[in-house]
């Protein structure tokens, strides 16, 4: 009986949205294990402590048009028989600006975010073009390929240079001796080992450069860019939300302009600090790159590493940058 007592109540509910939006908009619900009029609170609220970033994605995929709403808003049964997915529709409706709430909300996540990720990038960036202009161990280092060079070089046109292209590091193995597997940069190593073991921990001097190796200035200045649109465009849409929104969102939207000129000068001091670093090395501006610099110092660095390791073990295989 009690069986099919059941089947009886569950046969009484009645469901007028399409069976996938009943069910996708159940599965999210589940998620909170509140009751409907908690979670349409929550986005009254703009209690972001209480939905994260994901769920007001899925919130906002999910959000009823008015062509979902008209068989709802037209039903004149027992509302107490719908579904709990048209319940709860029926109840988000009521809020005003539902809509915009659910991307102020977003918003804030996504701000949060990204800021948290470009920031300390951008400080990375800059600590990197410092030590780059002001690593003794660097200049020295550099000085001792300049001068191999030119040692090798000597007697002929380039063996008295007074210093070369930084993209010829990158070639040093290609230049090889007798000795088998014995290239350019071994021998600098071993150079180094006699007769400068300090600059075997060169990268000491260059702290975040292999995490700077990975960073392009151009990806992040568009994200820069995309960040700063989102504020501009929560700026027009809250130009139409009700006041109860406007002052949730106040202390947000003041912080959030202030972090947008913050990232900005970031970026443009760094741009200054790229022409200076490119000066400073005697490249050709026009067509410097940070990251391409960057990364190419990251591999020699890496090559001097790998080669001192070789020598320490001695260890027969082959380093980075060697040819079968």
């Amino acid at each position: 009986k009690d069986e099919k007592k059941e089947k009886k109540k569950e046969s009484a509910i009645i469901n007028l949205l399409d069976g996938k939006d009943s069910l996708n908009v159940n599965i999210f619900l589940k998620q909170f294990r509140r009751t409907n009029p908690e979670v349409v609170s929550i986005i009254e609220k703009g209690d972001i402590a209480q939905m994260d970033v994901d769920q007001c994605k899925v919130m906002y995929n999910l959000l009823p048009d008015s062509d979902k709403m008209q068989p709802l808003l037209a039903f004149k049964g027992d509302s107490n028989r719908l579904g709990n997915a048209e319940k709860f529709y029926l109840l988000l409706w009521k809020l005003s600006s539902f809509k915009v709430r659910i991307e102020s909300m977003r918003l804030r996540h996504e701000f949060v975010i990204g800021y948290d990720f470009i920031k300390p990038s951008l400080e990375k960036m800059v600590q990197t073009v410092g030590e780059l202009k002001e690593s003794d161990d660097l200049c020295e280092l550099l000085s001792i390929v300049l001068t191999t060079g030119n040692f090798i070089n000597m007697g002929g046109y380039a063996g008295d240079a007074a210093g070369f292209k930084m993209n010829s590091l990158l070639k040093m193995d290609d230049t090889r001796a007798n000795k088998p597997r014995m290239t350019l940069v071994h021998f600098i190593v071993e150079v180094v080992e006699d007769h400068y073991p300090h600059l075997l921990d060169v990268r000491s001097s260059l702290s975040q450069l292999k995490d700077c190796a990975r960073l392009s200035l151009d990806t992040l200045q568009n994200d820069v860019a995309e960040l700063s649109r989102k504020v501009m465009q929560a700026d027009r849409f809250l130009e139409r939300a009700p006041a109860d929104l406007i002052d949730q969102m106040s202390d947000f939207m003041k912080s959030a302009k202030e972090k947008m000129e913050e990232l900005s000068l970031m970026v443009q001091n760094i741009q200054n600090a790229t022409h200076e670093l490119a000066v400073f090395y005697c490249e050709d501006e026009s067509n410097f790159k940070l990251e391409a610099f960057v990364g190419m110092i990251n591999q020699f660095v890496g090559r001097i590493e790998a080669a001192h390791e070789v020598e320490e073990n001695g260890s027969p295989n082959r380093f980075p940058g060697d040819r079968k």
